[in-house]
């Protein structure tokens, strides 16, 4: 457990990924047919296979970019997911990110799941951005951690906390979909987990990790919380931010103009929609609430890549 006043990464050592390997078994291989032919259970099944191989086998895949990718095997639907559509996940979220990145800068992924935005991130430009992944499932954390190993990336530093609007402890609710992670739980039979809880600002503050450029976050309904805890970090550095706005306001209780007025209380931002496609979309050219995209990106105003 993180100590009150320490924030230190997850470390790997070389012995950690000695065993590691992307020759594929027949169980995965299984899952990702399954995945991608079944009619049913194309991600519980999956999922149930990664959880009989766990402590088994030490695999990554590879990605479309050629990054390794440690599997995390409970969650092994997400990774048949990546390879079954050819490598790639959320390319749209993806690309806006890097589009607004340069070397040198700093990327923060909160909410960093299995890794994919952070690695992809790293890999694109060749380790020479700083990377800050912030992931509170412990075995997702240290997988992360050991991507970047096998990728011998050094410039990736990995954070097993939960992030929000004031420093403290919180549970987070696991359900049987490691994406659906959230600190209000949405399955009846939720396992609650005790997290370290701290914000963005401390982290800038105090844990010797430079401040953003550009911020992705995707916590399933902690965005308002996250923004909240970040106030001094957007007003002093004005970084490009990438959140979600879906179903999961609604369970917690907030709106997207809430998410909006916090962002703009702290800084002179613009707001787009980011399509499916990757375009941008200005949130003043589409009328009423409801859109068919999920992700928002805030640009703050005057400021543009390098």
């Amino acid at each position: 457990m993180v100590e009150l006043n320490e924030f230190s990464p997850i470390d790997v050592s070389d012995v950690d990924i000695y065993q590691w390997t992307n020759k594929s078994n027949f169980p995965i291989r299984l899952a990702q047919l399954w995945a991608r032919h079944a009619p049913r259970g194309k991600s519980w099944v999956p999922r149930l296979i990664g959880r009989l191989l766990e402590n088994r086998t030490h695999q990554y895949i590879v990605t479309s970019s050629g990054a390794r990718l440690a599997i995390a095997l409970p969650s092994l639907d997400v990774f048949v997911h990546i390879l079954n559509r050819g490598g790639t996940w959320e390319k749209n979220v993806l690309d806006t990110c890097a589009s607004f990145l340069r070397e040198e800068q700093v990327f923060y992924d909160l909410g960093a799941n299995v890794g994919y935005m952070a690695i992809e991130i790293a890999m694109r430009f060749d380790d020479k951005v700083t990377v800050v992944a912030v992931e509170p499932q412990p075995d997702l954390a240290r997988t992360i951690a050991l991507s970047a190993r096998l990728n011998n990336f050094h410039q990736i530093k990995v954070f097993e906390l939960m992030l929000g609007d004031k420093e403290g402890s919180g549970e987070l609710f696991l359900t049987s979909h490691s994406l659906h992670a959230s600190a209000i739980a949405r399955e009846k039979h939720a396992r609650a987990l005790d997290r370290r809880v701290t914000t963005v600002d401390r982290l800038v503050a105090d844990a010797n990790i430079p401040p953003p450029d550009v911020i992705k976050i995707d916590v399933e309904g902690s965005e308002l919380a996250i923004l909240r805890g970040a106030r001094d970090t957007l007003g002093k550095y004005r970084p490009f931010v990438l959140f979600e706005y879906d179903e999961n306001a609604d369970r917690f209780g907030y709106s997207l103009t809430d998410l909006l007025g916090c962002l703009s209380s702290s800084a002179d931002y613009e707001f787009h929609w980011v399509a499916t496609d990757g375009r941008l979309i200005p949130l003043d050219s589409l009328s009423g609430s409801r859109t068919p995209f999920k992700n928002m990106l805030a640009k703050p105003i005057g400021r543009h890549p390098l």
